[in-house]
């Protein structure tokens, strides 16, 4: 949104919700163990972005803040070693809480 002051004045102020998504599948050969290992890792991470500006004729400043809610990523998969015939299954949840990056811009126009 915008907001003029006098005319040669703007005040602007954007807000934008994100979500990323998305997953990764490793495979890994061992010829250490004699096995390999299966990974599938979804994940899923909500965020934001804050922008202040202010513009006067040709310049524009501003402030900004955006980082996300939190994130997530599963770890799902199976193990498999000594010729195939041991193995495990394994399920490992991380959760990073919140992250947030901050700072000021400036940007001139031509004529």
């Amino acid at each position: 949104m915008s907001y003029p002051v006098l005319g040669i004045l703007t005040i602007g102020v954007e807000a934008h919700i994100s979500f990323k998504f998305g997953y990764a599948f490793l495979y890994e050969f061992s010829t250490v163990t004699n096995g390999c290992r299966l990974v599938f890792q979804p994940y899923l991470s909500p965020g934001f972005a804050v922008y202040g500006s202010v513009s006067l004729l040709v310049v524009k400043g501003g402030v900004f803040a955006a980082g996300s809610l939190i994130n997530t990523k599963l770890h799902f998969g199976v193990d498999i070693w000594d010729n195939y015939k041991q193995g495990k299954i394994f399920l490992n949840v991380e959760v990073t809480p919140f992250s947030l990056q901050f700072g000021a811009f400036y940007q001139t126009y031509g004529c």
